[in-house]
């Protein structure tokens, strides 16, 4: 059964906006200026990889399928996780960001949460978060309807 993501939220959108453009003003600036700012055009390019690595991270929805959390993300991305059956609901969101992106297209990546546990994000919004257990530990969510992906996670829906 899938579950869509909720959209991003308008104050996501500004904040990914701008982060989007900050690599491109840097390389611009380099192809103007190549005598004062290729410096400048070679830590746009650096930022590029970490951009796309946020991009492919962003869900789209979740799905529970024979036992498994399937992530889709952006650019055809999938993350397959073995559910272990647990759930948690309302959980509160994960506090400090390890490696990922916290309102660049999401909360997505490796974060501590508030019991001091590093744990896995595909979170398109910080509120009505669920937590799965997994074979990789707890992995932080946020389905549009979270009774519902809950009720697909205990049953062990397959569709």
């Amino acid at each position: 059964m899938i579950f869509p993501a909720p959209r991003l939220s308008t104050s996501m959108k500004a904040s990914t906006t701008f982060v989007s453009l900050a690599p491109l003003a840097l390389v611009t600036v380099a192809l103007i200026s190549p005598e004062n700012g290729w410096m400048l055009g070679l830590g746009g390019l650096a930022i590029l990889p970490v951009f796309v690595w946020a991009v492919r991270q962003s869900p789209l929805a979740y799905e529970v399928h024979h036992g498994h959390l399937i992530v889709h993300a952006r650019l055809g991305a999938t993350h397959t996780l073995r559910l272990d059956g647990t759930v948690e609901f309302p959980a509160t969101p994960p506090h400090m960001r390890l490696f990922g992106s916290s309102g660049f297209f999401g909360h997505t990546g490796w974060f501590l949460d508030p019991e001091g546990r590093v744990v896995r994000a595909f979170m398109s919004r910080a509120h009505d978060t669920v937590v799965v257990g997994t074979d990789r530990g707890p992995v932080f969510l946020s389905p549009a309807d979270p009774e519902a992906f809950i009720r697909a996670v205990q049953a062990g829906v397959v569709r």
